[in-house]
């Protein structure tokens, strides 16, 4: 199970930042940062963390939705039945969301990467 919250102090508690095993959320006070500051960055980090690929995954099964009823009603080989036609419409749409979950995972773990390349270089421009 994740770790519920980190305090960020500086740019060492940055390190170990990910959507699989690191915190659910971050708490952010560096010692260099005033109390706006350190509320953006709390915010821009957190919203990062807690981005999974849902709404990629949801665009792509929807997408998939009318291909899947194309498949299942007129493009499907002679002969198949009700179950092979309707299995098959329900596999591509599971593929079909699968996909968009990983790829909404991989945007999402390449976004919070940047966001925390940009956090250190601010820290970093602070002292």
């Amino acid at each position: 199970m994740k770790p519920r919250a980190r305090v960020i102090t500086g740019a060492a508690d940055l390190d170990g930042l990910s959507l699989v095993s690191g915190p659910r959320q971050v708490k952010f006070h560096p010692p260099v940062a005033d109390a706006e500051d350190a509320s953006q960055w709390q915010t821009r980090l957190n919203r990062a963390l807690s981005r999974c690929g849902c709404t990629e995954g949801g665009v792509a099964m929807a997408l998939a939705l009318p291909v899947a009823a194309l498949w299942a009603g007129w493009l499907a080989p002679e002969g198949a039945g009700v179950l092979l036609r309707a299995g098959a419409g329900f596999a591509l749409m599971v593929a079909a969301a699968l996909a968009g979950k990983l790829a909404g995972l991989a945007r999402a773990t390449r976004h919070l990467r940047a966001e925390i390349a940009a956090c250190r270089n601010w820290m970093h421009s602070r002292n």
